[in-house]
């Protein structure tokens, strides 16, 4: 009988720590562009030297990085919104 019980139990476990990792990945994914070196989504100055050396930057496509570059440009400035508009 008990050992029913920790069966149980185990599989209880189980299941939470699957559902618990799936909803971990599922968020992870959806922010996979949202950072931006560091959650700089929500800044209105980004350093552009500093972004050029990130991940997002040297990941994006040459049509994304045309962006980025013509945003800093036109305002001699990058402001997250123009990271998440070019980053799609």
């Amino acid at each position: 009988m008990n050992s029913m019980i920790l069966e149980k139990k185990t599989r209880t476990s189980l299941t939470i720590t699957c559902i618990a990792s799936l909803i971990f990945f599922a968020i992870a994914i959806s922010n996979n562009h949202a950072s931006a070196g560091n959650s700089e989504y929500g800044k209105d100055h980004i350093n552009w030297k500093k972004f050029q050396n990130s991940n997002e930057y040297k990941g994006a496509s040459n049509k994304e990085q045309k962006c980025l570059n013509k945003a800093h440009n036109l305002g001699n400035n990058l402001a997250g919104y123009e990271v998440r508009d070019c980053l799609h």
